[in-house]
């Protein structure tokens, strides 16, 4: 029978496998997944050459590895460059990100907050309201705030905003127009929000937090009452440059109503 030295058996751990390191014979490294023993001195030679290296420990198949240290806030998890394992790293630029949602809950309430909720980190904003129900349809108009860093609307004549109005009945096709400058606010109806029916709207908004430009904005909103249909179409931007921090929903003459949805999404910086 053979005799075997326990006191022979060395092994060194390495860690994740890199091409560039010179391993030794026993060095261990991790791999796609699993464990690999050097058989031999290599440098350059991927673990699942057979000529230089053992299969240590088996793992479940892919790139995960147990071993991962923890990341930086706001990071992903990604593959490296030399797609031989996992990393913590920046997310990718032009990707949508979602950054906070408010749905209304319980008692109808008159507006929803999104304060220093625009950060460096973004080009544009996406900033939505879905499935908005409102408490009652008379003289019930939405609106929409800029806020500065105190988390206060921008200061009356701010703001330098065009609207389009186009509408439709149940009868047939119609359609309408106007313009509103250097109104109070970034976007608003025209009318009154019909009872039942959600209405909808989104605005992108390209730079909030540089204050060497104006900032500008685009979007549109649809709406019901109770006799047309309505879309309006609006594009603006601040009379000066300032920071922007955040945004503000609200109504006049009425409330929100239970599970009317607000969110804010973010475009990654090129």
């Amino acid at each position: 029978m053979a005799t075997i030295d326990i006191g022979k058996l060395t092994f060194t751990h390495k860690g994740d496998y890199a091409s560039g390191t010179a391993y030794v014979l026993n060095d261990v490294v991790y791999y796609n997944g699993s464990a690999y023993i050097a058989k031999q001195s290599t440098t350059g030679n991927v673990p699942t050459n057979t000529t230089y290296w053992s299969t240590f420990s088996a793992g479940s198949g892919g790139i995960w590895n147990s071993g991962l240290s923890i990341g930086s806030a706001g990071q992903v998890v990604k593959v490296n460059s030399g797609a031989s394992a996992l990393e913590f790293g920046d997310a990718s630029a032009g990707g949508l990100e979602h950054i906070a949602t408010t749905v209304v809950s319980g008692s109808n309430v008159g507006y929803a907050t999104f304060n220093n909720c625009f950060s460096a980190d973004y080009d544009v904003y996406r900033c939505q309201w879905s499935n908005f129900y409102n408490e009652s349809q008379a003289n019930q108009r939405l609106h929409s705030y800029l806020l500065n860093t105190g988390g206060s609307h921008l200061g009356a004549g701010q703001y330098e905003t065009v609207h389009n109005l186009g509408y439709a009945n149940a009868g047939g096709d119609g359609e309408g127009s106007g313009r509103d400058w250097g109104i109070n606010y970034i976007m608003h109806t025209n009318g009154e929000c019909h009872t039942g029916v959600a209405a909808c709207w989104h605005i992108d908004i390209f730079n909030p937090r540089d204050a060497s430009n104006r900032t500008t904005w685009i979007g549109s909103s649809f709406y019901h009452n109770g006799t047309y249909h309505y879309v309006q179409n609006y594009a603006g931007c601040l009379a000066n440059s300032v920071e922007v921090f955040g945004i503000n929903f609200t109504v006049t003459g009425g409330a929100i109503k239970a599970d009317s949805t607000f969110s804010v999404y973010g475009y990654k910086k090129s």
